[in-house]
């Protein structure tokens, strides 16, 4: 119970870093900024573990690990769809925007803003 315990600990410890630098590269291009996705996975990340530690305090035995193989399970997939799935929206739904020419041009106007 003690290791699982430092094992969601240390998950916290990472999704508020994983937050805190996603959210230091919220300046980036609008088109090549991926910190708001990230973001919001760590944020997700951060609650469900939360609400981990949460139940742990209250809880024990068996229920605790089936609990945290379904967070575990749900983070695994919150990342995925949070940092993949505009990606992949982008490719299903904007295909004329997925070339290096639009990016280079996206990346070129930016750069005859910023100046």
């Amino acid at each position: 119970h003690r290791g699982l315990l430092v094992n969601t600990s240390l998950d916290l410890l990472l999704s508020v870093l994983g937050f805190g630098f996603a959210y230091t590269g919220k300046e980036l291009p609008t088109n090549y900024n991926e910190a708001k996705f990230i973001t919001f996975c760590m944020t997700f990340y951060f609650s469900s573990s939360v609400f981990l530690c949460t139940f742990m305090a209250v809880y024990s035995g068996v229920l605790v690990t089936i609990l945290d193989l379904l967070v575990t399970v749900l983070n695994l997939l919150g990342i995925s769809l949070g940092y993949f799935g505009p990606k992949c929206y982008l490719i299903l739904f904007y295909p004329e925007r997925n070339t290096p020419a639009y990016f280079n041009s996206v990346i070129q106007g930016y750069t005859m803003r910023k100046d």
